[in-house]
């Protein structure tokens, strides 16, 4: 049976902290700065993004799903949110929403020595008929198996109910710290977030 990690004040440490950083209570939100971003290419190194991590590290081959739900009013090119996988700032994958190509997208990018990226569009996860909630709320869950390579399924979900797969990877048998990221690359006045909860099951 999964046992749940607390994500709380007294376990959780701010990487990158935006200047209103909160204690991680829930609902969680803040300000997210510009120009800020997690994003790692032959030419661009960025590390940048307010980031809420597990003091805890997690052994590399102890099964874990990290969820969370979070909403914002992405506007400008790039804005993003979502959870976190972290071991450096050359090794990580975050999931989430992103604004880009002016609509919402649900984006992954996975980072072992560089980034790759891949999107959908927000809608593709309505039902049909169906208009997107006020803040374009979304579940990621992240869930490394036990045994299988550090194998990584990322899912996401506009109600919490119906899953759609967005990313499916291997070498994730590293140890690492799990949360939370939002990012504003563009120049702006950035965004405020919210994270309605955070759960960590191992």
């Amino acid at each position: 049976m999964l046992s749940s990690l607390p994500f709380s004040a007294t376990t959780t440490t701010w990487h990158n902290p935006p200047a209103d950083a909160p204690a991680a209570s829930f609902p969680l939100r803040y300000h997210t700065p510009s120009p800020t971003d997690l994003w790692y290419t032959p030419t661009e190194h960025r590390d940048s993004a307010p980031t809420l991590l597990l003091n805890d590290t997690i052994a590399p081959t102890t099964p874990f799903t990290l969820t969370t739900h979070f909403r914002a009013p992405y506007k400008t090119l790039y804005d993003q949110a979502g959870l976190a996988i972290y071991q450096s700032p050359t090794v990580w994958l975050k999931a989430g929403v992103e604004f880009f190509d002016n609509e919402l997208k649900v984006s992954t990018v996975v980072t072992n020595g560089f980034s790759d990226w891949s999107v959908q569009p927000y809608t593709s996860f309505l039902a049909p008929g169906e208009q997107p909630k006020e803040g374009f709320p979304l579940w990621v869950r992240a869930v490394r198996k036990q045994g299988k390579g550090g194998e990584v399924v990322v899912e996401a979900s506009v109600d919490g109910q119906r899953w759609k797969l967005i990313r499916h990877c291997f070498g994730w048998d590293k140890e690492v710290r799990v949360g939370i990221m939002s990012a504003a690359p563009t120049k702006s006045e950035g965004f405020e977030v919210t994270f309605e909860e955070v759960r960590v099951e191992v």
